[in-house]
């Protein structure tokens, strides 16, 4: 039995803790369980062969009900003609509600029912707003005039039979309510109790759709008695992506009696032959698997309000009731406003913690690259698994139960994985992504799916992350153990219910699915995080490149002295001060016979006598001070700030330094310096310092054999002389 741990990247790395043995088990929230594109695949639960042959008839499907509308109103089709609006087209409701046969209403300017009332489109707009109007009878109508595909409707809904509260006051303050909360899943439940208690309507829910395509119930308020629902989950075949689609340009969507015989449009096209577009009108007749799936429900009145967002509807809100109601259109238009101020909040409060988080996930991914430093990408993060630092804010940067970490061909593991999974992992991994790393972060929560080899060979690897970094083939994986997962859905997917694409689930008791063989999905932040992190590392060790490149054109290989150019560089600066009052002085040293030690010891003997110069004047200058090895056996000391006369003293230091003997191969090698002082001269460059200091040198070198000291002055005009 293998011990089941949590392994976390934090802005550290990774740490290992150990909750227990065995298999953790949790409720799936399905959320996260998509596909990918081009960065591998998350499954979620997945649709039954009833679920998935269920969507395919049902996407198709009409969402309302051709050439029908509901009775509980009057529709008329409006043909504008230079003189007056003519009705063309009439609900059979008419019979009932103007007491007159469709045959007598139709070809009859529309100022015979509607006295002095005329549609007029405003701008761009495909539906006007309602407003009261009074017919022939002198009732008084809601009356909504929509304009689609050259078709004009005008559509004729109940007037307020009493007072109504005021729209106005109860929207300012329902608007002013929603700034108290701060929490999507309490902002939600305010909106389902302000909803439902404006339209006394049983119970009001309100349902994110997930990428998979299914719907959740995220808050319901419901009246003493009812069955609660939050938590339970809608198939995607019950509200198909085409049915969202469709219903995105409407704001809301009222079924007043699910019972009622709906009302026939006379008739079913207008005079070019294309049939009324209804699919604005507020009395637009339902598709007839809605109305079954409301019956079943026990429901007889709906008011859905769709919320689109920048993917289409994201959310809706439903209110359910037991009995026959309506809900006249100025509550309505109302009601829909304050769904999207709801919406508008939610979105703000997204992008509120989306900014904290990605906030977070910087500072701990700079955090965890700073640990590398100069230093091994693979002791950096192994160091970091192993003492655990805290992280930033609390935040966790992936939450993983393993993890492998692969460098120049160097592979570690972190937290339990034997040598098989791990050798498995990185066969997958590795192929992987030089297939398709160019896409990111490569992801899976469930490996039989995607990489059945790889789920042979370890069958208790269920999820990777993996990103490359760094050269060819390095890259960082997380690895997540199976877990046990529930989801409760909404109904039932008996087999029975697929004899026909319009027919609901009956069975709507809530049913529960298991699965056994994916991990915890991955989430968006979990990916983002991976990327954020490799992107880190990657910039990391470019900046590592180019300051290699930058210390190579600047510092001598050999003894990591600076070269001529950085000498050059810093005597220019040197003599800058120098002409606000600031004193320096160049030494030129050169080693004698140092060909004779390269031709009988060999260059190694050579290279560690250059590199035993470079110590011994480092150690006999000021830190201030720049010691340079210019080519070959020459180098060059410049003190800047310096009394005038001191020069000399530091001549002596630097001969003393060359008194004791070289050890090379355990041979004891004198070595003795010629040693030329350039001195500060007005108009003289930094070129034109070393080439004094450079003669002062060769000079110094030819009266060595008969003089004690070995270090020569320039003298101002350029003649050299002894010290």
């Amino acid at each position: 039995m293998m011990s089941n741990h949590v392994l976390r990247l934090s802005c550290s790395g990774f740490w290992v803790t150990s909750p227990g043995l065995g298999r953790m088990s949790t409720t799936l929230n399905p959320n996260g369980f998509a596909a990918v594109p081009g960065k591998g695949r998350q499954v979620g639960i997945p649709f039954s062969t009833d679920d998935s042959q269920r969507l395919q008839l049902r996407s198709p499907e009409p969402q309302t009900s051709p050439g029908t509308v509901q009775a509980s109103g009057i529709m008329l089709g409006i043909s504008a003609s230079p003189s007056s609006a003519t009705v063309i087209a009439v609900s059979d409701s008419c019979e009932s509600l103007w007491g007159l046969r469709p045959d007598e209403v139709l070809d009859r300017p529309l100022d015979d029912f509607v006295p002095g009332y005329a549609p007029s489109r405003s701008g761009s707009l495909s539906h006007s707003s309602p407003q009261l109007v009074t017919d022939f009878h002198g009732t008084t109508w809601y009356s909504t005039a929509t304009f689609m595909q050259g078709q004009t409707v005008l559509s004729l809904e109940p007037g307020p039979g009493e007072a109504t509260p005021d729209s106005t006051i109860w929207l300012a303050e329902a608007a002013m309510a929603l700034d108290d909360v701060a929490d999507v899943r309490e902002l939600w439940a305010l909106g389902c109790d302000t909803v439902r208690s404006r339209i006394g309507f049983d119970r009001t829910i309100a349902i994110e759709f997930h990428e998979a395509g299914h719907g959740e119930i995220v808050a319901e308020s419901v009246v003493d008695g009812f069955d609660q629902f939050v938590g339970l989950h809608f198939a995607a075949s019950d509200i198909p992506r085409e049915a969202r689609a469709a219903t995105g340009r409407v704001r809301s969507t009222l079924v007043r009696d699910a019972e009622a015989m709906p009302s026939i449009v006379v008739p079913r096209s207008d005079r070019t032959g294309t049939p009324w577009n209804l699919s604005l009108s507020p009395l637009r007749n339902p598709a007839h698997r809605h109305l079954e799936f409301m019956r079943s429900m026990g429901n007889a009145a709906t008011l859905t309000l769709h919320l689109p967002s920048n993917a289409g509807v994201a959310y809706m809100m439903v209110s359910h009731s037991r009995e026959a109601r309506t809900v006249d259109p100025l509550t309505r238009a109302s009601i829909e406003i304050y769904a999207r101020l709801l919406l508008d909040r939610v979105a703000t409060l997204a992008r509120n913690a989306e900014l904290h988080r990605r906030a977070n996930i910087v500072a701990i991914v700079h955090q965890l690259t700073e640990r590398i430093g100069d230093g091994s990408i693979l002791d950096a993060l192994s160091d970091a698994a192993r003492t655990g630092i805290d992280t930033v804010g609390g935040l966790e940067l992936i939450h993983a139960e393993a993890g492998i970490i692969n460098v120049r061909g160097k592979l570690r593991t972190l937290g339990h994985l034997t040598l098989a999974e791990a050798q498995a992992i990185h066969d997958t991994v590795n192929v992987w992504l030089q297939t398709l790393s160019r896409h990111g972060a490569l992801l899976t929560n469930r490996v039989s799916e995607v990489h059945p080899k790889l789920a042979e060979a370890a069958p208790e690897v269920a999820g990777l992350l993996a990103v490359s970094i760094g050269s060819q083939g390095d890259y960082l994986c997380w690895v997540r153990r199976p877990v046990d997962q529930t989801v409760r859905w909404f109904g039932s997917l008996a087999a029975e219910s697929l004899d026909s694409a319009a027919t609901a689930s009956r069975d709507l008791s809530p049913r529960t699915d298991s699965i056994t063989d994916a991990s915890r999905p991955w989430s968006a932040t979990d990916r983002e995080v991976a990327e954020e992190l490799a992107r880190e590392i990657d910039d990391r060790l470019l900046r590592r490149v180019q300051a290699d490149l930058a210390q190579q054109a600047l510092v001598d290989s050999l003894t990591g002295l600076p070269n001529r150019r950085l000498l050059l560089d810093r005597l220019n600066s040197a003599l800058a001060r120098a002409s606000r009052g600031h004193h320096c002085v160049v030494l030129f040293i050169d080693l004698n016979d140092f060909k004779e030690v390269n031709d009988r010891f060999g260059h190694r003997a050579g290279d560690a006598i250059l590199v035993e110069t470079a110590r011994r004047l480092t150690e006999v200058v000021r830190e201030t001070d720049t010691v340079a090895r210019l080519a070959g056996d020459e180098f060059v000391v410049l003190c800047e700030d310096t009394m005038l006369g001191e020069d000399e003293a530091v001549a002596e230091r630097v001969r003393q330094a060359f008194e004791q003997p070289f050890n090379v191969f355990d041979i004891p090698l004198p070595v003795r310096a010629a040693i030329g002082i350039g001195q500060l001269e007005l108009g003289v460059d930094a070129a034109g310092m070393l080439d004094r200091a450079d003669r002062a040198m060769y000079e110094a070198k030819a009266t060595m054999k008969d003089a004690p000291r070995s270090s020569t002055r320039e003298r101002p005009g350029g003649s050299p002389g002894e010290g």
